[in-house]
């Protein structure tokens, strides 16, 4: 007998950068102990095509690395874990390398290819040190730690710094300061701290632009800060005021460190680009992308929007060019977001798992569409059961307090999450078909809750599932006689039926809880699989 991988479902990790996207074009996301990798134009729709089993607990951070030599492709992609290791992937064949030496769980990753030294690596650990690891031969060794003391790792992000290419390693810990390390001799020592922020930073990047580096970083004070590292021929002695004549421009402060490589010094001024402002909660992530000249900055926050700047090209002052997102609803905003190689797409990643992908539209491109996308449960899935009738969809019920559909799309051949029919206030224990279109369910609260599909769902499900109407005996019966749809109480675990008539019906009398707003039900017809957003 053969068997063969039809579906595989699940959501991301709920860690910050426990998701990025590769130059091959595909995505790599935590999922529990696993490393999900993700199709997102796997025949015109998306799949989850492989993954990736080397940890024995939660994989907290997954970095795809960059600009890798072809005599190196053997390892491609990092990982740290809860179990303490650090995994060095190539990401067709599986793990290469295990990287053990801290002795808690590994929080921050960040590798590096450098033309002299190789493959360098960074891992942050929740045991208050970041190693620095270099290969030895056949083997990668730690060559250096840096401990924190009491402090904690959030955000790690290796450089080329600009004429020398030497490495500048810059990390983010529990102040407001990142730290720049820059690599002289066989050590990294500490260059310049950069203050500004009024709390934890949270996310690094930068990206080459002319002969300066960017620098990025995003912090829980809801501001992103860039910094602009600039080579300088000598270092430029400090004035004072009285100094200065009275026709000189006056400038931003500039301030100056050295790297020694080689017998050879070279000098970098430091100063601060811009401030952007414009989210309303803590920014987890930040990522830049540059195509055809053209730089921009992808920001994710917890205040559930992802927002993309872009410099004037007349001013060069940073504006906020695109923001896209969640309204209303209970949910968390965003852990992490990331541009596609192309920069055509974006994708974000939030505390329930969730996976948010948009398009640029061709023909605007400020318009930005949502794209079909894969999902899952973000906790143990407790039961399941097959639809009895030829098994066209499966039902999933799970510890993150929800109930799911999934189906295969008929037109494009991939499965995909199709209706969530029940989101409970507490934790799903157990599932049963009673028939194709009603269930039973039962949580930790010890009653048994039976619900019946509306006619909305099974016009959809028969849509995009290629079940013809007139085979589908229960179905014709649900559309004749069961309601269209249902609404969602804010306070309550019962769905509100919703049914097609003209009449207005009769006021109810009035309570307490009619003063929170309810989401109401408006009828859907759809030709792909629900998004996120809809």
């Amino acid at each position: 007998m053969i068997t063969s991988n039809r579906y595989t479902s699940a959501a991301c990790n709920r860690t910050p950068e426990s998701l990025d996207w590769g130059e091959d074009g595909l995505i790599y996301f935590a999922a529990c102990h696993a490393i999900a990798v993700f199709d997102s134009n796997f025949q015109e729709s998306s799949k989850i095509v492989r993954t990736l089993y080397g940890h024995t607990a939660r994989v907290n951070t997954v970095k795809k690395i960059r600009n890798v030599p072809p005599a190196e492709q053997t390892v491609d992609l990092v990982s740290g874990s809860d179990d303490g290791t650090c995994v060095l992937w190539d990401s067709r064949e599986g793990v290469k390398y295990t990287l053990k030496g801290h002795s808690k769980g590994v929080t921050q990753v960040e590798a590096i290819y450098h033309q002299r030294d190789g493959l360098l690596v960074a891992t942050g650990s929740a045991d208050s040190s970041v190693k620095l690891w270099r290969r030895e031969g056949d083997l990668f060794e730690c060559f250096q730690t840096i401990d924190l003391r009491t402090g904690y790792c959030f955000a790690l992000k290796f450089c080329t710094l600009p004429r020398s290419g030497g490495v500048m390693l810059a990390c983010a810990t529990d102040n407001d300061l990142v730290t720049l390390y820059v690599s002289s001799g066989e050590q990294f020592v500490v260059a310049e701290k950069l203050a500004g922020h009024s709390d934890w930073v949270r996310g690094l990047d930068c990206v080459t632009e002319g002969d300066d580096l960017l620098l990025a970083s995003s912090s829980q004070d809801s501001f992103i800060r860039l910094w602009r590292v600039s080579p300088r021929d000598q270092v430029r002695a400090q004035r004072s005021f009285e100094e200065f004549s009275a026709d000189e421009d006056i400038v931003l402060e500039e301030r100056v460190f050295s790297v020694e490589l080689e017998g050879t010094s070279f000098h970098y001024a430091l100063s601060l680009e811009s401030v952007l402002q414009g989210h309303e909660g803590w920014v987890y992530g930040i990522h830049f992308n540059k195509q055809d000249a053209q730089l921009r900055l992808l920001s994710s926050s917890i205040d559930k929007t992802l927002t993309i700047w872009s410099p004037s090209p007349d001013s060069g002052i940073w504006y906020e060019n695109v923001r896209v997102g969640e309204v209303g609803g209970s949910s968390l905003g965003f852990y992490g977001g990331k541009f596609s190689p192309d920069g055509k797409s974006i994708i974000g990643h939030g505390f329930q798992g969730s996976l948010h992908l948009w398009h640029q539209d061709p023909a605007n491109s400020t318009l930005w569409t949502p794209g079909t996308i894969i999902g899952g449960h973000f906790s143990a899935v407790r039961d399941l059961a097959w639809d009895p009738q030829g098994g066209h969809f499966l039902v999933t019920l799970s510890a993150d307090q929800t109930t799911r559909i999934h189906a295969e799309w008929s037109k494009a051949r991939t499965w995909h999450e199709i209706a969530r029919p029940q989101v409970h206030g507490y934790d799903m224990q157990c599932l049963a078909l009673l028939s194709r279109y009603r269930l039973a369910s039962g949580a930790e609260e010890k009653i048994v809750r039976v619900f019946q599909a509306p006619g909305n769902f099974v016009e959809n499900f028969q849509q995009l599932c290629g079940v013809a109407r007139e085979a589908d005996g229960d179905g014709e019966e649900i559309l004749k006689t069961t309601p269209q749809g249902a609404s969602v109480p804010s306070l309550g675990l019962s769905n509100k039926p919703v049914f097609n008539v003209d009449a207005e019906p009769e006021p109810d009398k009035k309570h307490v809880k009619d003063m929170y707003p309810e989401h109401y039900f408006v009828p859907t017809t759809m030709d792909a699989p629900p998004t996120e957003e809809t």
